[in-house]
C-alpha cells in the first residue's frame, strides 16, 4: 500500500528517514525562499538558519556577521563531509503566485539558494 511519502515523492529512491521529515524539508524551504536577502546582508536568512540549527541539536558558530559554521560529530573519527550552501538571493522581483513568494520586493531566491540552505 502506498504510504502519503510515496504519493509526494513518486519514484524517488529515498531513505525512510528523508521520507518522513518531507513536510517540514518542504515548510523549511518555502519559509527560506520567503525571505530573501542580497549580498552579505543576510539577518533575517542567518537568524532562521540558526534557530533550525538549534532546534536539531546542531552546534553551531558566526562565521563573520553573515555566515554560519554547524558542526555535526561522528561517533567515530574518519573522513570528514563539508558541505557549503549560499545564502544570499538576487536583485529579481518574483512573478511567481504561490503562497511562498519573496516578502522582500525585487528580492528573489531564483537560483536555488533556498534549497541548498
Amino acid at each position: 500500500m502506498a504510504t502519503m511519502q510515496d504519493e509526494l515523492l513518486p519514484g524517488v529512491n529515498l531513505p525512510e528517514e528523508v521520507r518522513a521529515d518531507y513536510k517540514e524539508l518542504v515548510a523549511t524551504r518555502r519559509h527560506l525562499h520567503g525571505i530573501p536577502e542580497i549580498g552579505l546582508d543576510l539577518p533575517k536568512t542567518v537568524e532562521y538558519v540558526e534557530s533550525r540549527l538549534d532546534e536539531l541539536s546542531i552546534s553551531h558558530e558566526r562565521c563573520l556577521e553573515h555566515g554560519v559554521i554547524g558542526m555535526i560529530e561522528g561517533a567515530a573519527d574518519g573522513p570528514t563531509v563539508m558541505l557549503r550552501a549560499d545564502m544570499d538571493a538576487l536583485p529579481i522581483t518574483e512573478e511567481n503566485t504561490h503562497d511562498y513568494v519573496s516578502q522582500h520586493p525585487g528580492k528573489m531566491h531564483a537560483c536555488g539558494h533556498d534549497t541548498h540552505m
